[in-house]
This record gives structure tokens, sequence and C-alpha cells, in this order.
């Protein structure tokens, strides 16, 4: 009878918990790069939408709203006949933000929105520029 070299059930349990302490101890240091991808995402989503508008008022000559919602942690941008909502990722913290009205031919006047990122330490300052109807988002770390 032939005996094939294999593991025990003891080795195994050890390997696999060998395993499970490396996931278990590189998990937390994945979460800061999930939150600044959804940072990241929340920012492009933001461009995508604000630029929306523009070219929708200059299209229907009708104004948008952009406001904050703070019970849902949501920028709300308020077409004529639709409502889109973009979602705020819960790393970041909205410090100022003024409703925006944006105009007909996709104006605006000019402001600043402030939000601070938590887990790393950056603020961005969304400036909102009068003559094209655009904004820059500039980031500093504190």
């Amino acid at each position: 009878m032939n005996k094939w070299p294999a593991f025990t059930v003891v080795e195994t349990i050890i390997v696999l918990g060998m395993v499970i302490m490396l996931l278990v101890m590189t998990m937390p240091n994945l979460n800061p790069v999930h939150q600044q991808v959804a940072e990241q995402q929340f920012w492009q989503t933001m461009r995508q939408n604000w630029q929306r508008a523009q070219v929708t008022a200059q299209l229907t000559h009708r104004g948008t709203i952009i406001s904050y919602d703070h019970d849902s942690q949501q920028i709300d941008f308020r077409y004529p006949h639709q409502c889109v909502d973009v979602d705020i990722p819960s790393s970041l913290r909205v410090v100022r933000f003024g409703d925006v009205d944006m105009q007909e031919d996709g104006y605006v006047a000019p402001q600043t929105m402030t939000f601070d990122s938590k887990d790393h330490h950056r603020r961005y300052q969304m400036k909102v520029q009068l003559a094209w109807g655009g904004y820059r988002l500039e980031k500093t770390n504190y």
C-alpha cells in the first residue's frame, strides 16, 4: 500500500488560521483606499452633473437649482422636470454649501463651497466662477 504525502487536519487548520489572520490584518489598510476612490467618484459625478446642468440650462432656457440636503447627505440638482441626487461619501463632511441658482444661460454667482475629508486630512474648496459658470476644485492638506 502506497502512502501519499498529505497534510493532516491539524496542519490544514493552522494554515487556514494564518491565512485568515493575514486577511484580517490587511482589511483595515484597504478601507482608506476605498474611501479615497469613493471621494474621487463623488467629484467626478459632481463635475458631470454640473456640466449637465449648464448644458440643460442653455438648451432649455431654464435654470437649475443645486442645493445640499443635510438629512440625506446629498447634493440635489433640481432641473425643470427632474431631480438628480449625488450621494456624498461618508468620508466627506460638508463645511459650507450655499444653494446655487444656475441661470438659464448657465451662469452662476461666484461662491465657494467647502468640504473636509475626515480620513485624509484634506480640505476641498469648490470655487464657482462667475463668467463661465464652471468651478474649480482646490485641495489643501491640513
